[in-house]
């Protein structure tokens, strides 16, 4: 710690720094890129749906990587994954879908499902970078259709 930290340590006191530092962190503005999961699917003929929400600023390219499981007694009885994608955000909240058919077919009950929001940015001659925004996981209860 310099001079001037501990000067200013003694003359605020390390809860108002704490304080003051809570302060600016609380008026910070708020991640623009989220992800959401909503808690119920359907099933039918052993076909997940799952929907949700995301966000990114306007013109951002993502894409979003959904995996759904079930499981029985600790073990994975179902499990399917899907890219949706390439999407271009337009800074709203939208609405994302996912339909998915797993070799053993889902089940009515309890999944757990994972998304992925990953900005994508593709040059010219097919090499890319792409960025983790968001990660979501949630229990979803898929109701028979």
């Amino acid at each position: 710690m310099n001079g001037r930290n501990r000067s200013i340590l003694a003359r605020f006191g390390q809860a108002a720094i704490v304080a003051m530092l809570a302060l600016c962190a609380a008026s910070a503005p708020a991640s623009a890129q989220t992800v959401t999961i909503h808690p119920d699917g359907i099933v039918k003929s052993g076909v997940a749906t799952v929907t949700g929400t995301f966000s990114a600023p306007v013109g951002t390219p993502v894409r979003m990587e959904v995996r759904v499981q079930q499981f029985r007694h600790g073990q994975v009885i179902a499990s399917a994954f899907t890219d949706l994608g390439p999407i271009i955000a337009d800074g709203s909240t939208q609405s994302w879908t996912a339909t998915m058919f797993a070799p053993s077919g889902f089940k009515p009950g309890h999944a757990q499902v994972t998304v992925r929001l990953i900005e994508t940015e593709y040059l010219g001659d097919g090499d890319g970078s792409e960025v983790l925004l968001a990660i979501a996981g949630a229990t979803v209860q898929l109701h028979p259709r």
